[in-house]
C-alpha cells in the first residue's frame, strides 16, 4: 500500500507490549499517523524470552491497547543483548548494553530499508544522538521528542540552574545539547519544556513545536456520575514524583469520601505499593482506599466514568513544573469525571481554575481535600467542570496530536 502523506521509522524504545506508559503514548501516536494516510515503521525491543511477533499476536498485543491492527503501521519488535543476570555487574552498566544494542539494531534496520523514510522519530536522547552522528550514513530528517531534560534529574530537582543540579554526569548535558542544538526538529509536550529549550538552550523557535499527550475520542453524550457521588479516583502509577502521598492525607480529612487508585507495577512487591498501603494504615484510611493494581489501558475510562472526583495531585518538582503532560489528565477529561489538580504551569497549558477544574496548591492536602469536598457536595458545579472538559478534550485526541505532528513534519520534509 502507498503512503501519500509519507513514511516514518518511529524508534519506541520499549518492550512491546508493555504496560508503560510511554508505550501506551507511542503505540496510539503511531496508530493514529497510520489512520493519517502516513506509513510508520515502530521499532520497540522484543520483551526477554519472547519469540518473534507474528500477526496473531501483534494483533492480540493491540487489543490491549484498544486498537486493531493498521495497513500502514508495522510494529517491529527487535531482539536486543539483555545481562540482567549477571547481578555482579552495575546495573547502569547492564542497562547500557541493552540500550545500546537496541540503537545498534535501529540503525541497521533503518539502513537495510529500500524506501528512505520522510524523517526518523525517537523520544530517547541517546537514540536521537545515535541517529544525529549517523547522519551521513541514513540522510533523513532526525525528530526528537522532548518527554523531560534528562540532565536535569527532574523527578528530585526543583532548580533549573545549572549550579545546583547535582549528581548528574557531564556525559548527559552534553548529549541532551547535541541534541537539542542538532535535532532538525524538537517536539516538546509543553509549552514550558519549550521555553526552556529556547531560553535554556538557544534553540532556534522555528525548529520547536509543542505536541501534548491525547486520549482516545470520546464516544456519545456525557456519561452520568455514580448516586452516590463519594468515589475519588487516581489513575497512574505509584512512584513517590506522582503526588500520591499528598492525595492520602488528604482522604484523612475526608470521612465521607473513599479513594480508588488505579496503576502500579502489577506486583504485590512494588515497593511504591507498599509504601502506599503502609501510609495509608499509618493516616488510618485502610478501609476506605482500595488498590485495584494495573487495569489495562484500554480499560482506564471505563473505569473512571462516574466518578465523583479524579485527582491530580502532582508535586512542584521539575518534572511536574516543566515537562509532564500526563495521559491520566486526558483521560479523566474523556471519562467525564469533574478534576481536581495541582496548580502547576505545566497543568493550566490544558484546565483553568473554575473554568474545567478545581487547581489547588500542590503538596498541600487541606487544600486538596476542601477542593475535593466541594465537588463532591455540589453536583451542580462538579457537573459544570466536566462537562467543559468533556467537549474541550477533543483539542488533545491522538488524531489531534497526529495532526500537531504531520503539519509539524512540514518544517523538515519539504
Amino acid at each position: 500500500m502507498s503512503d501519500p502523506n509519507g513514511r516514518l521509522v518511529y524508534v519506541g524504545g520499549f518492550d512491546f507490549p508493555t504496560t508503560q506508559a510511554r508505550g501506551i503514548q507511542t503505540v496510539h501516536t503511531a496508530h493514529a499517523l497510520a489512520r493519517a494516510a502516513w506509513g510508520v515503521r515502530l521499532l520497540a525491543q522484543r520483551p526477554e524470552r519472547a519469540a518473534a511477533s507474528t500477526p496473531a499476536s501483534t494483533a492480540r498485543a493491540l487489543a490491549g491497547y484498544g486498537l486493531e491492527p493498521h495497513a500502514r503501521l508495522r510494529i517491529v519488535p527487535l531482539p536486543v543483548a539483555r545481562i540482567d543476570r549477571l547481578d555482579w555487574l552495575e546495573i547502569h552498566k547492564r542497562l547500557a548494553v541493552t540500550n545500546w544494542s537496541y540503537a545498534a539494531a535501529c540503525l541497521v534496520d533503518v539502513l537495510r530499508l529500500r524506501t528512505r523514510p520522510t524523517a526518523i522519530v525517537t523520544r530517547d536522547p541517546r537514540l536521537a544522538w545515535v541517529f544525529l552522528k549517523s547522519r551521513a550514513l541514513h540522510r533523513r530528517p532526525v525528530v526528537y521528542e522532548v518527554h523531560e531534560i534528562m540532565s536535569t534529574r527532574p523527578r528530585e530537582n526543583r532548580s533549573l540552574d545549572p549550579e545546583e543540579v547535582r549528581g548528574v554526569a557531564d556525559r548527559t548535558r552534553a548529549l541532551e545539547a547535541f541534541v537539542f542544538q542538532q535535532a532538525d526538529l524538537l517536539l516538546p509536550l509543553t509549552h514550558a519544556c519549550a521555553e526552556v529549550l529556547e531560553h535554556g538552550y538557544g534553540v532556534s523557535a522555528e525548529s520547536v513545536v509543542v505536541v501534548p499527550d491525547a486520549t482516545t475520542a470520546p464516544v456519545g453524550p456525557l456519561p452520568p456520575r455514580d448516586a452516590d457521588g463519594r468515589t475519588v479516583v487516581y489513575a497512574g502509577q505509584l512512584y513517590r514524583w506522582k503526588g500520591v502521598d499528598t492525595l492520602l492525607a488528604a482522604m484523612a480529612a475526608l470521612p465521607e469520601a473513599r479513594l480508588v487508585v488505579l496503576g502500579g507495577r502489577g506486583s504485590d512487591d512494588d515497593p511504591d505499593l507498599v509504601a502506599c498501603l503502609e501510609r495509608a494504615r499509618a493516616l488510618g484510611i485502610a478501609d476506605r482506599v482500595e488498590f485495584r493494581g494495573f487495569v489495562p489501558h484500554a480499560q482506564v475510562r471505563e473505569t473512571i466514568a462516574g466518578a465523583g472526583v479524579a485527582v491530580l495531585p502532582l508535586p512542584d518538582n521539575l518534572m511536574a513544573r516543566y515537562f509532564t503532560s500526563p495521559l491520566k489528565l486526558f483521560d479523566y477529561m474523556a471519562a467525564g469525571a469533574p478534576i481536581v489538580a495541582s496548580d502547576l504551569p505545566t497543568v493550566r497549558e490544558v484546565l483553568s481554575d473554575g473554568d474545567d477544574a478545581l487547581l489547588v496548591a500542590p503538596e498541600d492536602p487541606a487544600a486538596l481535600a476542601t477542593a475535593i469536598r466541594r465537588l463532591l457536595v455540589n453536583s451542580g458545579l462538579a457537573d459544570r467542570l466536566r462537562r467543559t472538559a468533556f467537549e474541550q478534550v477533543r483539542a488533545y485526541t491522538w488524531d489531534a496530536r497526529a495532526a500537531r505532528i504531520i503539519e509539524a513534519l512540514g518544517r523538515v520534509s519539504g
